[in-house]
């Protein structure tokens, strides 16, 4: 018999946070104050690739994020974190 394993992400604030400490080193590594924004794309592959969410995962910290006003998507992909953002 296969056990499932246990999601750490599938609590949408869980993985909301952990997008929201990879969005804040994506910044940070460019080391330029005057960009402040990462790409969704980048994000994506961190969260999938090295985290070990799942795209599914993402999409609802994503929405999560938004909706608690922890940071802004606009149409290009490009995510601005908030003042209000909870630290990590």
């Amino acid at each position: 018999m296969k056990y499932k394993q246990a999601r750490p992400f599938a609590d949408p604030k869980a993985a909301a946070m952990e997008m929201l400490r990879i969005f804040r080193a994506a910044i940070a590594a460019k080391n330029d104050p005057t960009l402040k924004h990462t790409y969704a794309g980048i994000t994506n592959h961190e969260f999938v690739w090295k985290s070990g969410g799942s795209v599914e995962e993402w999409g609802l910290g994503r929405d999560f994020g938004k909706a608690e006003g922890w940071w802004t998507i606009d149409g290009g992909g490009r995510i601005f974190i908030a003042d209000t953002a909870p630290p990590t």
